[in-house]
């Protein structure tokens, strides 16, 4: 049977599930937006585009487990959340998108960083044992 911790996650824990989801819906959505030019037959790179639509749908389903699992307690899906966030700030900033797109995307992944590296956080994840 697993361990649980005794208390409830604290808001910074919940700040982090939140940011998982909403990054794992932004790939569902792009998937979906990747089906519909697939079966529309708009892409000339077929091969190309479910190659995209399997590693979308891959990195969300990681994303959901480990908003579920640092919301259980469980401390080793930190690391993987932490790389993704760290690695989506520094690469949304370092392309050529809109402002308006590539501030909130990049605030969301610095937000996801601080609430994970938050005390809180780390004490519930560290008094879980997992």
């Amino acid at each position: 049977m697993p361990s649980r911790p005794v208390s409830a996650p604290p808001p910074s824990v919940r700040v982090a599930q939140a940011i998982c989801l909403l990054h794992a819906a932004a790939l569902v959505y792009l998937a979906g937006g990747l089906t519909v030019e697939l079966i529309g037959g708009h892409t000339l790179a077929s091969a190309t585009v479910v190659l995209l639509l399997v590693v979308y749908v891959a990195i969300a389903a990681l994303l959901v487990l480990g908003a579920r699992l640092v919301g259980l307690g469980r401390s080793w899906p930190r690391g993987v959340l932490m790389t993704w966030w760290l690695l989506g700030g520094i690469s949304v900033l370092s392309i050529e998108l809109a402002w308006a797109v590539s501030v909130p995307a990049a605030l969301t992944c610095l937000v996801g960083l601080v609430a994970m590296l938050w005390p809180a956080t780390r004490d519930y994840l560290g008094a879980a044992g997992g």
